[in-house]
Protein backbone atom coordinates (compact mmCIF):
# COMPACT_ATOMS: atom_id res chain seq x y z
CA UNK A 1 0.00 0.00 0.00
CA UNK A 2 1.06 3.38 -0.45
CA UNK A 3 -0.12 6.86 0.31
CA UNK A 4 -0.63 8.16 -3.64
CA UNK A 5 -3.63 9.23 -4.64
CA UNK A 6 -4.42 10.35 -8.36
CA UNK A 7 -6.50 13.32 -8.79
CA UNK A 8 -7.23 13.92 -12.74
CA UNK A 9 -5.86 17.17 -13.09
CA UNK A 10 -2.44 16.64 -11.17
CA UNK A 11 0.12 14.32 -10.68
CA UNK A 12 0.48 11.71 -8.28
CA UNK A 13 -0.02 13.63 -4.37
CA UNK A 14 1.50 11.50 -0.86
CA UNK A 15 1.40 12.95 2.33
CA UNK A 16 4.68 12.83 4.19
CA UNK A 17 5.13 13.45 7.59
CA UNK A 18 8.85 14.09 8.99
CA UNK A 19 10.79 16.50 10.89
CA UNK A 20 13.00 19.69 8.53
CA UNK A 21 16.49 18.59 9.08
CA UNK A 22 18.15 21.18 7.20
CA UNK A 23 16.53 23.76 4.90
CA UNK A 24 18.87 25.43 1.94
CA UNK A 25 17.50 28.63 -0.71
CA UNK A 26 18.74 28.13 -4.03
CA UNK A 27 17.90 29.61 -7.47
CA UNK A 28 16.27 27.07 -10.34
CA UNK A 29 17.52 27.05 -13.97
CA UNK A 30 14.61 29.51 -14.82
CA UNK A 31 16.25 31.37 -12.23
CA UNK A 32 13.45 31.75 -9.51
CA UNK A 33 14.50 30.92 -6.17
CA UNK A 34 13.16 27.72 -4.29
CA UNK A 35 13.67 25.82 -1.22
CA UNK A 36 14.97 22.56 -0.86
CA UNK A 37 13.97 20.69 2.61
CA UNK A 38 16.22 18.39 3.58
CA UNK A 39 14.15 15.22 6.16
CA UNK A 40 14.75 13.12 9.28
CA UNK A 41 13.01 10.61 7.23
CA UNK A 42 15.85 11.00 4.55
CA UNK A 43 13.48 12.25 1.90
CA UNK A 44 13.85 15.75 0.06
CA UNK A 45 10.96 18.30 -0.58
CA UNK A 46 11.32 20.80 -3.16
CA UNK A 47 9.38 24.25 -2.63
CA UNK A 48 8.53 27.04 -5.05
CA UNK A 49 7.02 30.32 -4.86
CA UNK A 50 4.42 28.67 -7.65
CA UNK A 51 2.81 26.69 -4.94
CA UNK A 52 3.92 28.16 -1.82
CA UNK A 53 3.82 31.72 -1.38
CA UNK A 54 6.94 32.94 -0.52
CA UNK A 55 5.70 34.22 3.02
CA UNK A 56 4.97 31.24 4.04
CA UNK A 57 8.45 29.71 3.36
CA UNK A 58 9.72 31.17 7.12
CA UNK A 59 7.36 29.06 8.98
CA UNK A 60 8.97 26.29 7.93
CA UNK A 61 11.60 25.97 10.35
CA UNK A 62 14.32 23.45 11.15
CA UNK A 63 13.63 20.85 13.89
CA UNK A 64 9.98 21.04 14.08
CA UNK A 65 7.56 17.65 12.37
CA UNK A 66 4.84 18.86 9.80
CA UNK A 67 2.88 17.17 7.39
CA UNK A 68 3.71 17.67 3.95
CA UNK A 69 1.18 17.34 0.94
CA UNK A 70 3.94 16.70 -1.90
CA UNK A 71 3.07 15.86 -5.77
CA UNK A 72 5.31 13.82 -7.77
CA UNK A 73 7.68 16.06 -9.91
CA UNK A 74 10.07 15.23 -12.88
CA UNK A 75 11.98 12.35 -12.21
CA UNK A 76 10.35 11.25 -9.39
CA UNK A 77 11.26 14.59 -7.12
CA UNK A 78 8.37 15.70 -3.94
CA UNK A 79 7.29 19.08 -4.94
CA UNK A 80 5.50 20.78 -1.86
CA UNK A 81 1.94 21.54 -2.59
CA UNK A 82 0.68 22.62 1.06
CA UNK A 83 1.90 21.92 4.93
CA UNK A 84 0.65 22.11 8.38
CA UNK A 85 2.96 22.09 11.44
CA UNK A 86 2.06 19.10 14.07
CA UNK A 87 4.30 19.47 16.55
CA UNK A 88 7.30 21.33 18.01
CA UNK A 89 10.58 19.26 18.80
Amino acid sequence: MNNYTNNTNTNLQRNITSIIEEKLEKVDKNLNDCLILKLENGETIFVFHSNINKYRWEDLNINQKFKFIVEEGKNGANILLDFEITAYE
